[in-house]
């Protein structure tokens, strides 16, 4: 392996890491079924929605109930699925709720057909790392996809297709 998009932070692993960005994970809801809150919905209030979430060897899974233990509250897992597809589809048709990054969601929150809501107070995010292996240099043609591949994600967040906070590597090149 070369490179790798992993899900942070990158203390925890065990490889050279650039950290990209922060990502927002929103709760997210059919129309309707969320109240008007200002946009932001408290994890005790999550806990009355039956949830969709990935399964438990994803990074994402186990951020939402770590963030959930912190605010002393359980979530309500009514069913797992590892697909944003399914998940999505799953919300859309009413039977649950679920998180999802808010950047994957975009096109579904702008029509309507689905409702979104930040985490109080401060929002849930996840860091995306750049993962590089640790026993050795990079070759340069890793090197380049490395420089492609960081340009464009910079590019995108500037652009606002990638709705993200640009983490320290990649502040550092733009």
């Amino acid at each position: 392996m070369d490179i790798s998009f992993l899900y942070g932070p990158a203390s925890d692993l065990h490889l050279r890491s650039k950290e990209l960005l922060k990502e927002e994970l929103v709760f997210i809801g059919p129309p309707g079924s969320l109240e008007a809150s200002g946009g932001q919905i408290g994890l005790d209030e999550v806990a009355d929605h039956p949830l969709v979430l990935h399964g438990r060897r994803y990074a994402m899974r186990r951020l939402i109930e770590n963030a959930a233990k912190k605010a002393g509250t359980s979530l309500t897992i009514a069913y797992e699925v590892d697909s944003y597809f399914a998940t999505k589809s799953m919300v859309m048709s009413g039977i649950c709720h679920a998180f999802l990054p808010l950047a994957s969601l975009m096109e579904e929150v702008s029509s309507g057909a689905l409702e979104a809501r930040s985490i109080e107070p401060d929002g849930l995010w996840r860091d995306v790392v750049l993962g590089l292996p640790s026993e050795r240099s990079n070759t340069r043609a890793a090197n380049a996809v490395v420089e492609i591949l960081m340009s464009e994600i910079a590019m995108m967040i500037s652009d606002g297709e990638w709705i993200a906070q640009p983490g320290p590597d990649l502040r550092a090149i733009t």
